[in-house]
């Protein structure tokens, strides 16, 4: 289905997808739970030091896709860093993948219970959203395509009308209490852009927000690699065309929109995911950011359409994790490193790797525990720490690239296509994941507000990292290659 699906792709499908690709649950309905932890300016923060470590990593992606093409980006580990570094990332970025699914369909059933009473009936929209993510896997190649491009379309109607409406609201156009008019009603002022009114340091609850900023931002990278194969002729033009939307993406669906939620919502709204008051009340209903800078202003019908168009991005993010998750199975199984009978095909299809990543989707049943925001955290920070291990192994593998260029004597000016920020570009961008991965693990240690030491936060927050060593380390073991002088 995979080459099928290649072929069914055209060019505006792509550039659509670049736009819009991972915009799900990590904008749309975890940013609450940034808002009410740091502040809508430590969002816009975070988000720009993404940004940029993004842009970096990203021409850094198109110089490897471009030489190397037809490899998948957890390759290049294996091809130039270490075989076992290679296995650890591409099982613990499937692991990503897989767990998508069911994040995307706990969000989506949270949106509906503001709408619907579901206290006994949550199995029923759990069922509904697993069913509805797996239809769409299993349509034929071209209706699947399209399926995705009318999806991910209506992902940028929301932002671009979110957007034009949010500005509209801030100004007191639509809406009443205008941040404009009152400073009473201005987020920025009244409670402040930073939340410095709950207990601990300011710097921790900045740094805390970081692993969904980056979560928000997963996927970004294999829309280069979509990019590139529909436009191999003239890849400067397209790496150029690439980078700009990259830009815009981060200027206008990020940065724009939570300057606007940070005028229209107070960080201490009890409806914001994560919030004090709903670890008080579990009764208290979780709301996006998105709807409640319309809600709180009494701006009628715009709430239920924005939450409508979130729950079809939420699907969308869901039906491409499952298409990839089963994907990266198949690819894992044609590299031996998992067992082959996961890849075995039944009637000419891989089912076997798309029932593993169905089963998977069963996980957004522990949207039952009394917990489940803990069981969503751990969820959220294996994502994010997966995305940072494998941003910053492409910019090594870059590194590495031009290092054995170096060595056999061949300029990077030869290049197909050579990324203008070089080498320097991929050490920034991992000095800036470095320095996020080591303060990350501060405040994993040492949370928000607590002064003693937390192993359950740590493994909370740093799941990801224990997974990945240990993959690492097995993959040693089994193969006992140590060495280059042991291949």
């Amino acid at each position: 289905k995979n080459e099928k699906v290649k072929t069914s792709i055209t060019e505006r499908h792509v550039i659509m997808s670049s736009l819009t690709c991972g915009m799900g649950m990590g904008i749309f309905f975890a940013s609450a739970q940034q808002l009410s932890c740091a502040g809508a300016i430590s969002i816009i923060i975070s988000y720009s030091i993404v940004g940029v470590m993004i842009a970096l990593m990203y021409q850094s992606c198109c110089e490897l896709i471009v030489s190397f093409p037809g490899i998948t980006l957890v390759d290049y580990a294996m091809i130039f860093i270490d075989e076992s570094l290679g296995y650890a990332v591409s099982i613990l970025y499937c692991l990503n993948q897989l767990i998508i699914f069911p994040l995307e369909i706990i969000s989506a059933v949270m949106i509906t219970e503001t709408y619907i009473d579901l206290k006994n009936w949550k199995w029923c929209a759990v069922s509904f959203y697993c069913g509805l993510g797996c239809l769409l896997s299993f349509l034929n190649s071209k209706v699947y395509a399209e399926a995705e491009f009318i999806l991910n379309f209506t992902k940028l109607v929301i932002m671009v009308l979110f957007l034009i409406l949010g500005t509209l609201a801030v100004f007191g156009v639509i809406g009443n209490n205008s941040p404009i008019v009152n400073d009473i009603n201005n987020g920025f002022i009244n409670p402040g852009g930073l939340n410095t009114q709950s207990d601990g340091l300011l710097i921790k609850k900045i740094i805390s927000i970081f692993i969904i900023s980056i979560f928000s931002c997963a996927g970004i990278e294999y829309s280069a690699m979509a990019l590139l194969e529909q436009n191999k002729n003239n890849v400067t033009r397209v790496v150029k065309k690439a980078s700009y939307l990259i830009i815009g993406r981060f200027l206008f669906f990020y940065i724009a929109p939570f300057s606007i939620i940070g005028a229209l919502v107070p960080y201490t709204n009890p409806n914001l995911f994560g919030s004090d008051s709903m670890k008080k009340d579990p009764t208290i209903l979780a709301e996006s950011p998105f709807v409640l800078a319309f809600k709180l202003h009494n701006i009628k019908f715009l709430p239920l359409v924005i939450n409508i168009v979130i729950i079809l991005s939420l699907i969308s993010v869901s039906n491409s994790a499952l298409h990839t998750s089963s994907a990266n199975l198949l690819t894992l199984c044609e590299n031996f490193q998992i067992p082959r009978w996961v890849g075995k095909k039944n009637y000419g299809k891989p089912l076997r790797s798309y029932f593993i990543s169905i089963a998977f989707g069963c996980l957004a049943f522990l949207i039952y525990l009394p917990n489940s925001e803990t069981v969503f955290t751990y969820m959220v920070s294996v994502g994010g720490l997966s995305t940072m291990i494998l941003w910053t192994i492409i910019c090594i593998s870059h590194i590495r690239f031009r290092y054995y260029l170096a060595r056999a004597g061949i300029h990077a000016s030869k290049l197909k296509y050579r990324s203008p920020t070089g080498i320097i570009g991929s050490f920034i961008a991992i000095l800036i994941n470095m320095v996020l991965f080591c303060l990350t693990f501060w405040t994993s240690l040492w949370p928000v507000g607590e002064k003693e030491l937390s192993t359950k936060n740590f493994l909370q927050v740093y799941l990801g990292i224990p997974v990945f060593v240990s993959l690492f380390i097995l993959h040693k073991l089994y193969t006992k290659f140590w060495r280059l002088k042991d291949r």
